[in-house]
């Protein structure tokens, strides 16, 4: 019902962006070549502080539209949506060179990557690079670049997101003790 989502869904080659996205982020690569449809507004936005750089909140709250449009969803409801389209999903997904291999194992795996991600505890430290900006915080760094999305979205988001990817994959069928629990991380700006 978000009216945001219904533009999303005119986007052109709809089924074979998600599954694209959903198999990068499986393989704990980066989907944003596949959903440049809700990039969000503006540009990456730190903010000076004790000596340091961190990432703003007005960073964070960049991607509160997408998050909005997510947690706006029907579990049940994208579920039924889900297998009425699966015949037209798995068509994409041997397009994309996996002839004998079920959709579904590989979105199992994207959520289970996504809940991966530890919600923040406090700022993110970042370090101004060539092109871009690195955590410093090692372990945050370490993260894959589909989690590390995910993390850029902020604590709030990422807590919500994270939500609504369990009633997913519940609605879906998929196994709930499987999934991870959800984790905090102490940011570490040293």
């Amino acid at each position: 019902s978000h009216p945001r989502l219904a533009a999303w869904l005119r986007t052109t080659d709809i089924i074979r962006k998600f599954v694209a996205a959903v198999d990068n982020i499986a393989e704990g690569q980066s989907p944003r070549s596949h959903v440049d449809f809700f990039t969000p507004a503006g540009a990456f936005k730190v903010r000076p502080a004790d000596g340091r750089t961190y990432i703003s909140q007005a960073g964070f709250d960049r991607y509160n539209p997408v998050s909005d449009v997510f947690i706006s969803l029907d579990a049940k409801a994208c579920a039924r949506f889900y297998r009425a389209v699966k015949p037209l999903v798995q068509e994409a997904y041997r397009d994309l060179g996996y002839p004998n291999e079920d959709f579904d194992n590989t979105l199992w795996r994207a959520i289970v990557e996504l809940l991966g991600t530890p919600v923040v505890e406090g700022p993110i430290a970042v370090e101004r690079k060539v092109s871009s900006y690195v955590m410093i915080d090692a372990v945050l760094e370490g993260l894959s670049p589909a989690q590390k999305h995910v993390l850029r979205m902020g604590s709030e988001n990422v807590q919500v997101i994270q939500a609504k990817l369990r009633d997913l994959a519940s609605a879906l069928g998929f196994p709930e003790n499987l999934l991870p629990r959800p984790r905090t991380h102490s940011a570490r700006n040293s």
